[in-house]
């Protein structure tokens, strides 16, 4: 039988010492190899943002025009201002009364046909077709029947006598009164009619033909108190020379 090897202490000692620089030496490798590793990983993520980086710049270098397509093939209507509107109120002896909005520049005459046109009994005429839009304002398109001058009441003295007022929508609006007065009817009435009676002048001769422009006709002659600048002094001086 073979002799049997004996371990110094020494020797137990010097083995011990060889495992562990093995164990340490393996263990040293393998951090090596990982820290080898990651850095391999790291530099490929950058070749790879690099790589993304410069075809990012080619795209964006290739020809285009704000608001269009590549190219230099601009989008129909982009960036182009909202066209201005007015809106304005459509009333009376039209097809469909309603608020309609016209773009900024539209007449009168625009608005009507905007509304339907007028109906078979309306008297477009009246209002000045080829006037622009306001925004905000009201158009009311009479009828025939509106327009017909209405007897005044009879006078309250005693005695008195009048003549009923005939219709003179045919002609320039003014109607016949007692005494051969004529009277101009305030709902016809253009500004140069209007300016003839006493008390009416350029300014408020405006300012009826707008008051009935937005608000219809006057259903009487007292309703021109209603009007800016007529006040009970003025209706009464200008009463004798109106009708409607």
């Amino acid at each position: 039988m073979g002799s049997i090897v004996q371990f110094t202490p020494a020797m137990r000692i010097a083995v011990a010492a060889l495992i562990l620089l093995s164990v340490l030496g393996l263990g040293w490798r393998a951090i090596v190899l990982y820290q080898a590793d990651q850095r391999a990983l790291k530099a490929a993520a950058f070749l790879a943002q690099l790589e993304a980086g410069a075809a990012g710049s080619a795209a964006d270098a290739s020809p285009a025009v704000a608001g269009g397509t590549p190219g230099g093939a601009p989008d129909e209507g982009a960036g182009a201002p909202p066209a201005r509107q007015v809106i304005v109120h459509v009333e009376g002896a039209v097809q469909r009364p309603d608020i309609y909005a016209l773009p900024e520049g539209a007449r009168v005459n625009d608005a009507i046909l905007a509304a339907g046109g007028p109906l078979p009994d309306a008297v477009p005429g009246v209002l000045n077709l080829a006037a622009p839009l306001v925004d905000g304002a009201k158009i009311y398109v009479y009828r025939e029947d509106e327009l017909q001058p209405q007897a005044p009441p009879p006078p309250k003295a005693q005695g008195a006598t009048y003549q009923p007022v005939t219709s003179t929508l045919g002609g320039s609006g003014a109607a016949a009164g007692s005494g051969g007065t004529t009277l101009v009817n305030i709902n016809t009435a253009g500004q140069a009619e209007l300016e003839t009676v006493p008390g009416i002048g350029p300014a408020l001769a405006r300012a009826i033909i707008t008051y009935r422009t937005e608000h219809g006709p006057f259903q009487s002659v007292d309703d021109l108190i209603n009007v800016s600048g007529i006040g009970s002094k003025t209706l009464e001086k200008i009463r004798p020379y109106v009708t409607r």
